[in-house]
């Protein structure tokens, strides 16, 4: 026989439940304001443990609501067959107890009733209606007759849960149809039980729920902080080197992603700090280039405008006044010779060069040419020597002569010992090294790396007399970087100097 069940069997989850449920959602929306404040490490727990709270709460309710649903499936299987049975024993009395013309006798109905509530248990409630007029009743509860309604309809077996009175019921109704008269048999039982165990289920899991929320939060915390640990080193180290610390360092070994940022933000620290000495070392060259300027303009000025006026306000002998004039003129000439280097160095600032095959060998002899007979000019005994090899490169002929022009001149101010200056170009590899060598006073090591700044001198007094403005080296070191290469200056004091560098070779397609 079938069964019908009409009503709402199960209960959804009591309040309490729902609140473990919402309480952590409502928490993150009320706080949703300040999260943005709130330090990474608390955001992790907050957000963990959200998560945790949500997927075990909605776990254990839909546990706790699957056994429940169970275990009431179960009682009203089982009371479904006590009512069967009760409904049986009644049927085969009234068959057996009917009068000659077929009636139900109703009184001995109602003490069979009476007789089996007694037998059964005092607890033990029923109902009997015939047709719709109740006939027998040991309830004291009353119940809707909306729910009294659906269970005197229909043949089949019919069942209702109802909560009264801080109890749940289920009432079992079946109806016999008998000439033309129709009894229905009620059984009411009492499964308050069920549900008390489920709500007993609840409150355990509530206080469960909360002590593991507690020690998971507590356990995330501590890994959080750990592995934030990283992170916050980050942080300081950030704040100090914007502080000014540049030499400070994220000292993270770790393989992961962390590690990986550590190393990427020290080598990031590495760069700005190369690159905040570039700065420094740039504004103090730019300082020491306008101090030195200043005073390479000054010497000279001060030697024109105080031999001019001697000359405007004195009478002297011709000897006297040619000397005058020649200082003048000499002075002149070094702020011209100033002015041209000046304006070459501004302008190599472009770096935009054109570089053109040329046969060195040839070049260099032109070169050489052109600088004896200057010498030969200026009545000065020194010679070039050249060690030349037939090559092609790759190179800018004024700013190549202006380079090297500067080198042979440095190396004659070295006031070398056998008054001889060699040049040396030969190809090693792919490249064409050339190189000027002499055998004068030679430049202290401490000064090398100095040397191709601006103005800078390493024997200033010496090097004015010659003429000399500091800015020659610097001006070959432009020339050359802008060929590609670099200039490199071997010198050892009291035995004379090498500076060398490379160009390319030219590469016929």
């Amino acid at each position: 026989m079938s069964c019908a069940c009409a009503g709402d069997k199960f209960n959804a989850p009591s309040a309490s439940c729902r609140l473990l449920i919402t309480y952590p959602l409502l928490w993150a929306i009320l706080s949703e304001r300040k999260v943005a404040c709130v330090k990474f490490t608390r955001k992790i727990i907050l957000s963990v443990t959200m998560i945790l709270c949500v997927l075990f709460s909605a776990a254990g309710i839909w546990m706790i609501q699957a056994n429940f649903k169970n275990s009431l499936e179960k009682t009203i299987s089982q009371k479904t067959q006590e009512h069967l049975l009760e409904r049986y024993g009644m049927e085969n009395y009234v068959m057996s107890a009917l009068d000659k013309e077929g009636n139900i006798p109703w009184e001995e109905v109602e003490s069979y009733a009476g007789q089996m509530v007694s037998y059964l248990s005092n607890d033990k409630k029923i109902l009997i209606y015939r047709g719709e007029e109740e006939i027998y009743s040991n309830c004291s509860q009353k119940w809707p007759q909306s729910l009294l309604g659906q269970l005197l309809k229909g043949e089949q077996i019919r069942y209702q849960v109802e909560k009264i009175q801080k109890k749940h019921w289920i009432l079992t109704a079946s109806s016999l149809e008998i000439n033309r008269e129709r009894l229905t048999w009620i059984s009411v039982y009492d499964i308050s039980d069920v549900y008390w165990e489920r709500d007993r289920q609840l409150e355990d899991f509530y206080v469960i729920d909360g002590m593991i929320l507690i020690v998971c939060a507590v356990a995330v915390g501590l890994l959080a902080c750990l592995l934030t640990a990283p992170i916050r080193r980050l942080n300081e180290v950030s704040k100090q080197i914007a502080g000014g610390s540049y030499e400070q360092r994220v000292g993270i070994t770790t393989t992961d992603e962390i590690g990986e940022l550590g190393a990427s933000f020290n080598k990031m620290a590495d760069t700005v700090q190369g690159k905040i000495e570039e700065l420094e070392d740039m504004v103090r060259q730019r300082e020491e280039f306008v101090a030195n300027f200043s005073h390479e303009l000054k010497t000279p000025m001060t030697s024109i405008i105080g031999y001019a006026d001697l000359l405007r306000t004195k009478q002297m002998d011709e000897n006297k006044r040619q000397k005058a004039l020649l200082y003048i003129f000499q002075e002149g000439r070094r702020l011209e010779n100033l002015s041209y280097q000046l304006m070459d160095l501004m302008g190599l600032s472009e770096n935009k060069i054109t570089c053109i095959p040329m046969n060195i060998k040839k070049w260099m002899m032109e070169f050489i040419r052109r600088m004896e007979a200057r010498w030969q000019w200026q009545e000065s005994q020194m010679k070039i020597v050249c060690h030349v090899q037939e090559e092609t490169v790759l190179g800018d002929q004024c700013l190549l002569e202006e380079c090297l022009g500067n080198l042979v001149e440095n190396a004659k101010k070295s006031e070398p010992k056998d008054g001889i200056i060699t040049i040396i170009g030969k190809r090693i590899e792919d490249k064409y090294y050339i190189a000027v060598e002499d055998k004068g006073c030679g430049i202290p090591s401490e000064e090398i790396c100095k040397v191709t700044e601006s103005f800078y001198m390493v024997d200033k007094a010496r090097s004015r007399n010659q003429g000399g403005s500091g800015i020659g080296l610097s001006l070959c070191e432009k020339i050359v970087r802008l060929h590609g290469s670099s200039l490199k200056i071997e010198s050892t004091l009291g035995e004379g100097t090498i500076v060398s560098f490379f160009l390319d070779i030219y590469m016929e397609n």
